[in-house]
């Protein structure tokens, strides 16, 4: 079975110092990943992890998974003047030869909850019907979403 790839990002923003501005950090989190193929779960060694927001590699272990890591807890406030977002948000991208690419953007993470073993599924590039790199958004937290779509729907 060929499994197609999905890429969620349609526009590209250029990061420049202004664009950048919006964002802040004070504070740090925890994260950990387990790189395993997609389809068997197998765990994939000495796959290469690289998080934007830290310019870093972080290798993977025999068992596929990468050491703890401290990320920076970027805040994004853009939304502060409806709803605050209370978390920070890292991107990364995981590598490894003989798989495609895999994409993660706008993980959640704060500095009171460690998050810990976070799944990726990476494909073995024959498997990929359309040779693209693999991508996932992770979607905002969803009592952020339904407090956002209250505050803004139509009233009756």
């Amino acid at each position: 079975m060929l499994l197609t790839s999905s890429i969620l990002l349609t526009s590209v923003i250029p990061l420049d110092t202004d664009s950048l501005s919006v964002f802040k950090t004070t504070q740090t989190a925890t994260v950990s990943f387990i790189v395993v193929d997609g389809y068997s779960e197998t765990p994939i060694p000495l796959a290469k992890v690289y998080i934007i927001e830290t310019g870093k590699y972080y290798t993977t272990d025999e068992d596929g998974n990468t050491p703890e890591i401290s990320v920076p807890v970027v805040l994004d406030d853009r939304f502060d003047s409806s709803i605050t977002k209370p978390w920070g948000e890292i991107n990364l991208i995981a590598y490894k030869d003989g798989y495609a690419p895999y994409a993660l953007f706008y993980l959640e993470v704060t500095s009171a909850t460690p998050r810990k073993n976070i799944k990726l599924l990476m494909f073995k590039e024959e498997e990929l019907e359309s040779g693209e790199p693999f991508s996932i958004i992770e979607g905002p937290n969803k009592l952020w979403v339904n407090k956002l779509i209250e505050k803004y729907a139509p009233q009756s």
